[in-house]
């Protein structure tokens, strides 16, 4: 409450200490305005009954108290027609605001039921009218109790797509589910030019995203679904890219949290354009395929999104294929679909890279990366050109297991290309594994212990550098091991 308003209430009461509004007696001058500008929500029957009295006794409806006359008070509280159809008669100023920039009319618009709101409808009517917090019209009625009243300004000229100094529409914040509507308030809003592809301006979302994305998951359920077809059926586009660059599917694909296959279903019925970009270059296959949640979900979805046209080795803004994600995120499920579905595996990246780099460096289930990439024929020996590391190098020095090196290996890996640095295969074992059974294989394919990188450093050397090895429970295997690579030791010791 105002401290201005505050002020003149306290005092009509010291004035006024014996105050009774008896049934039978006529109400005073100062004890209607202290009834008037009694604090609360809507007058009490009794209330109303007084103030009617005094109204038609011909007392002032244009009093001021603080920075709201009497009429806006009448207007804020009253519960019925009747009381603001004889406050009118006193011939209020209509165009006078209170301390929020607001006129009568917009106090009815706002608050109270649409036949008040009628009453006060001005002539002429200004539909680009603001409080002085820059509040339209629109937002004002969409904030009314009363459902009705939305509808019926919308039936003037007014926009729809004017919004408050947030930068909020009402259309906007009917998609964030502020504010519930009739589907015909919808298409009234489309009427005046609400446009549905507008994005929020605090998350980014589009106001498709925003009904079905919340706190970075996914709602929905009945009543997400019922306002997405609406939405869609008044010109929401899925393909409308939010402030990140992501389409309704790329940030559908995005979520962590939330079941994912009925709301995907859903938006792929709507006919989105699966070879739309995000900001990135990803395509919709690498959205699906970035992350290993929902795997059996997101594979089903991977046989749709292929059957509804999706191209499968269309490359990212990095050269990456959908396949080279599934590999790089561990979506083994998806990754198995893609290369049922004929994925290149071949394919390189602008980095140089193929999809078993990218399977080691995220940990691909190791079946999966036998089966979809190494049996696929992924290049087991394709050197990155920078560092000349080769997978089996990589595989053996990611250390997480053995069973990477052992499937490029039965892939026909060259167990002694070496990188730019001179580092060989087993240099690399050397310095990460501890399984014996792997040194074994290596050593069987031919692998060269007398080999010296550019540090001149042998295989050998390189054991004492295997922080595995240096615990004491690996005593017996470290021996073992500096006996097989002892460059003078026999070549068929093992």
């Amino acid at each position: 409450m105002k401290p201005l308003y505050c002020a003149a209430l306290a005092c009509l009461w010291l004035l006024q200490p014996g105050l009774v509004l008896a049934d039978d007696k006529p109400v005073q001058p100062e004890a209607f305005f202290t009834l008037c500008m009694r604090d609360g929500k809507n007058y009490s029957e009794a209330d109303e009954k007084k103030i009617l009295e005094g109204l038609k006794l011909g007392y002032s409806v244009n009093s001021q108290a603080g920075q709201r006359t009497l009429f806006m008070q009448l207007v804020h509280r009253a519960s019925t027609p009747a009381l603001i159809q004889e406050a009118l008669k006193g011939k209020p100023d209509l165009n006078a605001r209170d301390y929020n920039g607001r006129t009568p009319f917009m106090i009815a618009l706002a608050e109270k039921p649409l036949e008040i709101v009628e009453l006060l409808w001005p002539a002429p009517f200004h539909a680009e009218a603001r409080d002085a917090g820059g509040t339209p019209l629109t937002l004002l009625a969409l904030s009314n109790p009363d459902q009705r009243v939305l509808p019926r300004l919308l039936r003037e000229k007014v926009s729809a797509a004017a919004k408050g100094k947030d930068g909020y529409s009402a259309l906007m914040r009917i998609a964030r589910r502020e504010a519930k509507v009739e589907p015909e308030v919808l298409t009234l809003l489309k009427e005046r030019g609400a446009d549905f592809n507008e994005t929020d301006p605090k998350t980014g979302l589009t106001t498709l995203q925003t009904i079905f994305i919340k706190d970075k998951g996914l709602r929905f359920g009945n009543d997400e679904k019922k306002q997405m077809l609406l939405f869609l059926a008044l010109g929401a586009s899925p393909n409308t890219r939010n402030s990140r660059g992501d389409t309704a599917f790329h940030a559908m694909l995005h979520q962590r949290d939330g079941s994912l296959g009925e709301p995907a279903r859903f938006l792929l019925a709507a006919k989105p354009d699966l070879e739309l970009k995000d900001s990135s270059g990803a395509t919709m296959l690498h959205a699906l395929a970035g992350t290993q949640r929902d795997g059996g979900t997101r594979a089903a979805l991977c046989w749709e999104m292929l059957a509804a046209g999706a191209k499968i080795d269309e490359p990212d803004g990095e050269g990456r294929t959908p396949l080279m994600a599934a590999a790089e995120s561990a979506s083994n499920d998806v990754a198995y679909v893609l290369a049922q579905a004929g994925a290149d595996a071949t394919k390189i990246s602008k980095e140089g890279l193929n999809a078993l780099f990218y399977g080691i460096a995220g940990h691909m289930s190791p079946g999966t990366f036998r089966d979809c990439l190494v049996k696929r024929g992924a290049d087991v020996d394709l050197q990155h050109k920078p560092t000349g590391m080769t997978p089996l190098i990589a595989g053996l020095l990611d250390g997480s297991t053995p069973d990477y090196a052992w499937y490029l290996l039965e892939g026909g890996a060259d167990v002694n290309l070496a990188d730019n640095e001179g580092r060989t295969p087993l240099m690399a074992a050397a310095l990460r594994q501890d399984n014996e059974r792997l040194f074994n294989k290596m050593l069987d394919a031919g692998a060269d212990k007398t080999a010296k990188d550019k540090a001149g450093k042998t295989a050998f050397d390189c054991l004492l550098e295997n922080p595995r090895l240096s615990d004491p429970k690996n005593k017996e295997l470290l021996e073992k091991l500096r006996a097989k690579l002892d460059p003078a030791a026999p070549a068929a010791e093992k």
